[in-house]
């Protein structure tokens, strides 16, 4: 697990450096795993939590930004770390008006994931990719809630893809 933060780190503060009108935004959520392996290993609903950043809007209100997406897990003597980094598009659902507190939005993103984990006699550490897609509402211009599902390639047998449901705030806009 260590050998990848710096990596994310980099990667965040790399993308929030390029963009033109950054924010920061952190969500917290619970994350549902599909695999039933994964689920008898280790439970069926985990805490996630994780970051947006680096946010670019056109005048269509598309908008180009990084994500983070976290989850951790120990439960029956087995434990998982996965973190996600990914970047892509977010789009407005129907007429776009950014006077409007509630506007609904779809994203999609691809990125890479690293997972530290042991299950059962089967340990590891591995990048593997991302590929997300999240259907959501901006109930105010800082407060969204939001559902996402992450597809992860496999490691080792092992599918640690997910649904989730998660609410952001974003800490700064400048």
């Amino acid at each position: 697990m260590n050998r990848a933060l710096p990596l994310i780190a980099v990667l965040a503060l790399s993308s929030l450096a390029l963009a033109q009108q950054p924010n920061v935004g952190a969500r917290v959520g619970v994350f549902f795993p599909t695999s039933s392996t994964i689920k008898n290993a280790l439970g069926d609903t985990w805490l996630s939590y994780g970051f947006n950043f680096g946010t670019i809007e056109d005048v269509q209100g598309r908008k180009m930004g990084g994500d983070t997406f976290f989850v951790t897990r120990n439960a029956r003597g087995n434990r998982l770390f996965l973190g996600t980094l990914s970047y892509g598009m977010t789009v407005p659902l129907g007429q776009y008006n950014r006077t409007t507190q509630l506007r609904p939005f779809f994203a999609v993103r691809g990125g890479i994931s690293y997972a530290d984990y042991r299950i059962g006699a089967v340990g590891g550490s591995n990048i593997i990719f991302n590929a997300n897609a999240e259907l959501g509402v901006n109930l105010t211009e800082n407060f969204q809630v939001s559902l996402r599902y992450d597809l992860n390639t496999r490691t080792r047998g092992f599918d640690l893809s997910g649904g989730s449901i998660t609410a952001r705030y974003n800490l700064l806009s400048f």
